[in-house]
């Protein structure tokens, strides 16, 4: 089961349920169980290889979807830290020269990563822990930033999702730098 959360200015968020929730369940609750499973694959990817793939779809006013696009990557640990290969564009296998320049580019990937200096490598990972940390930092903050009212529960694509109307806390104080986009400037719709 998703969380479907989807803010004003077409930023679109698909969150994990582990399971499925009560009849009437509590929006808010809704949101911090998606936060901490996606947390917790976040833990987990570190230690796999695994297939990636994005959708983004552009909604109208009533909400329906206007248009789709995917793409699809084999993200591989190397060397401490992920790189994703672009192998499918539109759930269609790339064609044989991008194909061919993607694979040129992990070989790179991998030649340059064995061969940085123990502060090239030092300063990658840095870099490569910093990104989620960030990220995480700021969505875990959504449970505090908003007040979330249970709109309703749909189907896309056959699977269940919730419709949640999140409004900003007033007075809320981001306690992370980056969380600064979360002030009520927005008003999303999760």
């Amino acid at each position: 089961m998703r969380v479907v959360c989807a803010m004003r200015g077409s930023f679109l968020l698909l969150l994990p349920l582990a399971s499925a929730l009560a009849a009437d369940p509590d929006p808010a609750d809704i949101v911090r169980r998606s936060l901490a499973v996606e947390n917790e694959n976040a833990k987990r990817a570190r230690n796999y290889t695994f297939i990636q793939r994005e959708e983004k779809r552009d909604m109208d006013g009533g909400g329906q979807v206007k248009s789709k696009r995917s793409k699809t990557y084999d993200v591989t640990m190397l060397e401490g830290s992920a790189y994703r290969r672009l192998i499918e564009r539109e759930d269609r296998p790339l064609p044989p020269n991008e194909e061919q320049n993607e694979q040129d580019k992990l070989r790179k990937s991998i030649e340059d990563r064995r061969h940085e200096t123990e502060a090239q490598r030092t300063r990658r990972l840095a870099e490569y822990e910093k990104r989620p940390g960030r990220n995480r930092a700021v969505m875990n903050e959504i449970p505090e930033a908003f007040d979330f009212r249970l709109r309703g529960v749909e189907s896309i694509d056959s699977r269940t999702v919730y419709v949640i109307d999140a409004t900003p806390k007033a007075g809320y104080r981001p306690r992370n730098s980056d969380a600064r986009l979360l002030l009520p400037k927005l008003k999303p719709t999760l």
